[in-house]
């Protein structure tokens, strides 16, 4: 149904947000006219909807287009740039078996975008930290591995959230300009950085707090809060050193908030 919208509402939806789907190999949905942005999330071991595609394993749910033929339609419907920008996630949750790796088309016409989260050895189901199927709902209905390094609703929202019918926008995400009824993890400033960067974090609630700093890798290379915090606003002041207080180098780094339930990551540079 998203990309039925999105061929046939294109003027009226700026962009959509599809999991676990791909476009038919038969349609008979007119062409759309404007550019839209598109992000896509499938699993490479879905046999509902192939990542190669084909047939469905499910009786009379269709043939699709592979994952990437889905991507490349709408990369060149839009005229974005063939060559992505690539990031690899770390990989939190080892016992899923899955791993997730994200493509970025940039430059579109009015600025749209094409993403790709790619899960290597995910199901036909939403990758997610927070809700987590148990595996006999999974088995039962063939649906196959849940990844739980990624947090679907949250990509897809700080996606959609971007998202005008003049194309892609940066949209203020200021902590002033949020009320403490969630939990938040604000993006680091100065980003990018040296030597020192400023992370900022709101609490609904007292509880025990955890932000750790990961490389690309995945491997925590530093703890800079493992407490107790009271409700409202923190922030903490990283140095870019690491657990053993010797300085990292410049590259690309995740910061991530987790409390409970409750994981938020983001990624920051530093420029030595």
């Amino acid at each position: 149904m998203s990309y039925r919208l999105a061929v046939e509402l294109s003027d009226r939806i700026a962009a959509i947000a599809v999991i676990a789907a791909a476009l038919p190999a038969n349609n008979i949905c007119s062409e759309p006219v404007n550019p839209i942005s598109v992000m896509i999330m499938n699993g490479t071991d879905d046999t509902w909807i192939p990542w190669e595609g084909g047939q469905s394993s499910k009786e009379g749910v269709g043939t699709f287009l592979s994952a990437y033929e889905s991507v490349h339609f709408w990369v060149n419907f839009n005229n974005c740039d063939t060559i992505p920008e690539y990031f690899d996630f770390p990989d939190l949750t080892t016992a899923d078996r899955s791993t997730v790796s994200r493509e970025i088309y940039n430059n579109g016409v009015q600025n749209t975008e094409v993403i790709l989260y790619r899960i290597d050895g995910g199901g036909h189901v939403e990758p997610s930290i927070e809700e987590q199927y148990a595996d006999w709902y999974l088995t039962l209905f063939g649906f196959g591995s849940q990844n739980h390094d990624v947090e679907m609703s949250r990509e897809v929202w700080d996606f959609l959230k971007q998202q005008t019918l003049s194309g892609n926008t940066s949209v203020n995400n200021s902590s002033d300009d949020l009320s403490v009824n969630t939990f938040h993890l604000s993006q680091n400033y100065p980003n990018p950085f040296n030597p020192e960067t400023v992370i900022e974090y709101k609490l609904p609630r007292a509880a025990d707090v955890e932000i750790s700093i990961f490389n690309l890798q995945g491997q925590k290379i530093a703890t800079l809060v493992q407490d107790y915090r009271t409700a409202g606003s923190h922030k903490i002041i990283w140095d870019g050193k690491d657990k053993s207080g010797q300085q990292v180098a410049s590259g690309v780094y995740l910061y991530q908030l987790k409390t409970g339930k409750f994981m938020e990551m983001k990624k920051m540079m530093l420029l030595r």
